[in-house]
């Protein structure tokens, strides 16, 4: 379909012999890129304006609706007290109240949806990763992914300037940085370099206190660990220099490239050296250096698997 996308997710398939309602997402279709009949006729402006610092109604009214099906989806067709865990420990957790004064959780959901509805941006945005947060139990893992992408269809449908890379809502929208960043997640999965970049990712999340330097760090870090895995060597240079000695088919021109990178941030004026101060770095270069160093795992990660076959 080249104007539209749509998913169906959340379908249930009944066990033979039983009879299930169907999921409440199972017949709906979420659009993604296909222009309504108003905008095709030109009679009505696309969206053409990133939302960044601000969300506007039928944003707000789509994230809703994703969590009200999620959770639904949940109640009817997986466990009701999985739902009610999920809204005691956003209540606990998130707002940092107090459980015996919860009572019913519909007063955890009330305040969730005028948070959605009538909060500010970052507080629309902090309840969705909470909520995408407690949904890792065994039984809604797989519901959560599907959640991540519900959210990111969302995200792309109203032009909203962030995406789930993993469980952590970053300013990355183009599609190749977020598969690199994706990428280098599941490649390094139970590695240092694994930290690191969960670290890098975290930090880069943080809308309210950012610091910009450490995020460079923890990424130039990610590769540190990446090279030391391979070669043992603390030091990327003398690392990349090993694989080559190794056979590694690494072109000279990235290698001298990488260096050069790596001096930048480890120099006496370098980041890792805390000397240079946070403001003196911005959200555009954390986020260059996040997706190069994730581009340049994933590199190492191909270089090493062809060479071993």
């Amino acid at each position: 379909m080249s104007r539209g996308h749509w998913i169906t997710s959340f379908a249930s398939r009944p066990q033979a012999g039983c009879q299930q309602a169907p999921s409440p997402l199972a017949s709906v279709r979420w659009e993604v890129g296909m222009a309504r009949l108003g905008e095709r006729l030109g009679l009505r402006e696309p969206r053409s304006v990133l939302q960044t610092d601000s969300l506007d109604g039928p944003t707000r009214n789509r994230i809703w609706n994703v969590i009200e099906m999620v959770r639904e989806h949940i109640r009817e067709h997986i466990d009701w007290q999985i739902d009610e865990s999920i809204l005691q420990a956003i209540w606990m957790v998130h707002y940092e109240e107090r459980l015996d004064e919860l009572g019913h959780s519909s007063k955890a959901v009330a305040r969730m949806k005028d948070d959605v509805v009538s909060g500010d941006w970052l507080a629309v945005l902090e309840v969705v990763e909470s909520f995408v947060n407690q949904l890792d139990h065994p039984k809604t893992r797989t519901i959560r992914t599907q959640a991540l992408d519900l959210f990111n269809l969302a995200f792309v449908r109203y032009l909203v300037g962030f995406r789930f890379v993993g469980t952590e809502l970053v300013s990355v929208t183009d599609k190749e940085e977020i598969e690199q960043i994706a990428g280098a997640l599941e490649a390094t999965s139970g590695t240092t370099s694994r930290t690191h970049l969960d670290r890098a990712l975290a930090l880069l999340a943080d809308k309210r206190e950012p610091i910009y330097a450490k995020v460079i760090s923890e990424a130039v870090g990610a590769v540190e660990s990446e090279v030391r895995l391979l070669t043992g060597k603390n030091d990327l240079a003398d690392g990349l220099k090993q694989l080559e000695a190794k056979g590694y088919a690494i072109h000279p021109a990235l290698r001298g490239a990488w260096t050069k990178l790596y001096g930048y941030t480890s120099d006496a004026g370098g980041i890792r050296h805390a000397l240079i101060r946070d403001d003196e770095v911005d959200e555009a270069l954390a986020v260059y250096f996040l997706v190069s160093c994730s581009a340049f795992i994933n590199l190492l990660r191909k270089v090493s698997a062809s060479d071993r076959t």
